[in-house]
């Protein structure tokens, strides 16, 4: 180096950043021992400020270029990312974002997460009653979004904020309304061919029509079986279209049990008698009215009653209720098959029928499911409780209509019997 720029003297200064040499600073000079003296002291110490001043240059491009790698990578990604403080400050916010949340100023204009208008819209579901997504869906414009989020943790296992991903839902939303539109759809549309077939089919077994052979009663007998069994299945489409789809009005009143539960069974007392199946009523006097729908109720109540007469072929149904504190539970009871333990996780989904069951009355699988659906509308549960080879009790739980409800009307005691 003294020889290409003529130098005399020389002082070469490590430089020193967290007790690591990083470097070197040299100073040059014309003059021999230049360097001697007072000067050199201060020439170190500049070469140790020198040394901070580039390490600091060096962090300072780093971080610049690790930020505009996120700020790409942000801009990249597909769904909606914000990122929050720990008082839920907008701190950050992809493009993705700004366009579903239309938060073009967020950079200017302070906002706080809590003051976004969400409105949460029902999960999506499949067709056999499950959650298409365990995320929470929103609706925010025109779109339907799923929310997740997840805390942002510091190097102390500090929460340091939030980090929230917005994912734009609303084709599936709109395939999924398209396909309860179709069920509700189709199924209005079997309903309008069964009602005359059911209705003239019983015309001519009445006779009203001229005398039957007895070959003929029994093809009748068939062909109204048949009818009944399509006509209660497209019911339990239209019911399941109107849960998924929301429009399913539930207008909870105090209902009396006793009237509902005959309400529900006199309809199907001569299928019963038809069977030669025992019905056994067991409900107290005093037993409080319930808080329930009127019309859900029945529906509760006959697919319960309808899937003991299925799937029971001698012996009796038990229907019992009693008060259990806040509830008044209703169990009906068969002398059926009983269930599995295989089978018996699977009883309340939708479409599941039990296996090994050849009647020719086994339902569509959407009964038991239908049940538990409304009974947890009306602020209750459903379960069940089977022994195979003995016979199964499905179990209903409906809260207590409270004191100051409207008075439920209480038939005759006297009337009160099975």
């Amino acid at each position: 180096l003294s020889d290409v720029a003529g130098f005399q003297s020389l002082l070469l200064t490590p430089l020193v950043v967290q007790g690591m040499v990083v470097g070197v600073l040299i100073f040059g000079n014309s003059a021999a021992n230049a360097f001697a003296g007072v000067n050199e002291p201060t020439l170190m110490a500049t070469g140790n400020m020198a040394a901070s001043v580039l390490y600091n240059a060096v962090l300072f491009d780093r971080v610049h270029n690790e930020a505009s790698e996120r700020e790409a990578i942000l801009k990249s990604i597909a769904d909606g990312v914000v990122v929050c403080d720990q008082q839920r400050n907008i701190m950050l916010v992809n493009r993705t974002a700004e366009q579903m949340l239309n938060l073009r100023d967020w950079h200017i204009v302070r906002r706080n997460w809590n003051a976004i208008p969400l409105e949460r819209v029902p999960v999506a579901k499949d067709m056999f009653g499950n959650d298409i997504a365990n995320l929470e869906h929103y609706q925010i414009g025109e779109r339907v979004v799923s929310i997740s989020s997840a805390p942002v943790i510091g190097e102390d296992d500090s929460v340091l904020g939030e980090v929230i991903i917005l994912h734009d839902v609303s084709a599936e939303a709109a395939v999924d309304r398209a396909k309860t539109r179709f069920i509700e759809r189709v199924s209005h549309e079997l309903r309008t061919p069964l009602t005359p077939i059911c209705g003239h089919t019983e015309l001519l077994l009445r006779g009203y029509l001229g005398p039957l052979s007895t070959e003929q009663r029994e093809t009748l007998e068939v062909v109204r079986m048949r009818g009944e069994q399509m006509r209660d299945l497209v019911n339990n489409f239209v019911m399941i279209a109107s849960i998924e789809a929301n429009t399913l009005i539930t207008e909870p009143e105090p209902q009396d049990v006793w009237v509902a539960v005959e309400s529900a069974l006199a309809p199907m007392r001569n299928a019963f008698l038809k069977k030669g199946l025992d019905i056994i009523l067991d409900i107290p006097d005093a037993l409080p009215a319930v808080r329930a729908d009127r019309q859900q109720l029945q529906v509760i109540l006959t697919q319960l009653f309808d899937n003991a007469r299925r799937y029971t072929q001698q012996g009796r149904v038990t229907i019992h209720a009693s008060h259990q504190g806040e509830f008044v539970q209703i169990d009906v009871t068969d002398t059926g098959p009983g269930i599995s333990d295989e089978e018996f996780s699977q009883l309340f989904t939708r479409f599941h029928r039990v296996e090994g069951n050849t009647s020719p009355e086994r339902g569509g699988g959407l009964g038991l499911a239908i049940v538990r659906q409304l009974v947890e509308r009306q602020g209750g549960r459903a379960w069940a409780e089977s022994t195979l080879g003995e016979g199964s009790t499905f179990s209903i739980a409906l809260l207590v209509a409270h004191e100051h409800a409207d008075i439920v009307a209480e038939p005759n005691n006297s009337e009160r019997s099975a």
